[in-house]
């Protein structure tokens, strides 16, 4: 049994090295993903969504571009509501990375989260038949 602890004590720096370094590969993995999958901001193909994204991360802004509480909760179930619909899955998935991308950098958790829950859903509703793409 000692041997047992001694040598998962030894082996746990060695776990700890590898289990950094796939995380920080994840994590460049993700970043690379979220730069690729940028659309232009264009409203015509993105209905707002570009300046609703900017207005949920406004929590970590300057206070100059500072917006009320209401109305970043309002622009976020906006965004929520759009993505409900079944908006194209191209227009989905750059939000959805760049979600996932936040939670990573503990940017804007709460509302990511929230985001990128809404996000799955609804490309789960898709895919199950209940709404087409």
């Amino acid at each position: 049994m000692d041997d047992q602890m001694n040598q998962i004590s030894a082996d746990y720096p060695k776990f700890e090295t590898v289990i950094s370094n796939k995380e920080k590969l994840t994590l460049s993995d993700l970043k690379q993903q979220v730069e690729k999958s940028q659309v232009e901001d264009s409203d015509e193909q993105e209905y707002g969504m570009p300046l609703l994204w900017k207005i949920i991360q406004n929590s970590d802004s300057s206070n100059k571009d500072k917006v009320s509480n209401e109305v970043q909760e309002l622009a976020l179930q906006s965004l929520i509501e759009m993505f409900s619909q079944g908006f194209r899955y191209l227009i989905r998935l750059p939000y959805l990375l760049k979600s996932l991308y936040n939670v990573l950098k503990n940017k804007s958790i709460v509302q990511s989260l929230q985001l990128a829950t809404a996000i799955i859903k609804s490309l789960k509703t898709d895919h199950d038949g209940e709404r087409s793409m």
